[in-house]
């Protein structure tokens, strides 16, 4: 699919069979807005793809790959991820908050992750009581996280260690092979 994916891609009515939008590159989360009018994520071509009712098509160029694709009455919500291909470590991906109305990008919020899988709107009471009730929620010490940083590395030292004698094994019975077999 990757070889022939650049313009390929297509959402399609399944009770009528018919290609409501086509050309597309890796499409991702497509998303039903009105009579005959739909959102998708151009991922590959690093975009949203707007296909208006009057069948005419709007591209918002978002410069990462896209996935994750959400909306409300005013804006769309899009996932634009690290190029997984280029980027360092410490690169991270963000949402594109697009205003409908204009398709201009009007925030960006930052995700402290390299890729965004989806997005996904949630009532405001129910975001209000995350907020509200995240320490007991997630409770966050941060006394306690370095300990158990601390203890991922002693066990990342740990297992590298048991590497190394593998490594020291293998290459004894190497050593003995040799002696054998001259």
């Amino acid at each position: 699919w990757l070889d022939n994916s650049k313009s390929s891609g297509f959402i399609m009515n399944v009770q009528t069979g018919e290609k409501v939008v086509d050309g597309l590159s890796g499409p991702h989360n497509p998303r039903y807005l009105e009579e005959g009018s739909w959102a998708v994520c151009d991922s590959h071509n690093k975009g949203l793809a707007i296909k208006h009712v009057d069948g005419t098509v709007s591209s918002v160029d978002l410069g990462g790959f896209t996935r994750g694709f959400a909306l409300d009455d005013s804006y769309f919500y899009v996932g634009v991820s690290a190029d997984r291909n280029h980027s360092s470590q410490d690169e991270n991906s963000h949402i594109a908050v697009i205003d409908r109305g204009t398709l201009q990008i009007s925030e960006t919020i930052p995700v402290p992750f390299p890729e965004i899988y989806d997005i996904v709107a949630i009532p405001d009471d129910f975001a209000n009581s995350l907020v509200e009730n995240r320490r007991e929620l997630i409770p966050f010490d941060e006394t306690a996280r370095i300990i158990e940083l601390e203890h991922q590395v002693e066990r990342g030292v740990e297992e590298l260690e048991r590497i190394k004698a593998g490594n020291a094994f293998v290459n004894k019975l190497r050593r003995i092979k040799k002696y054998i077999h001259g």
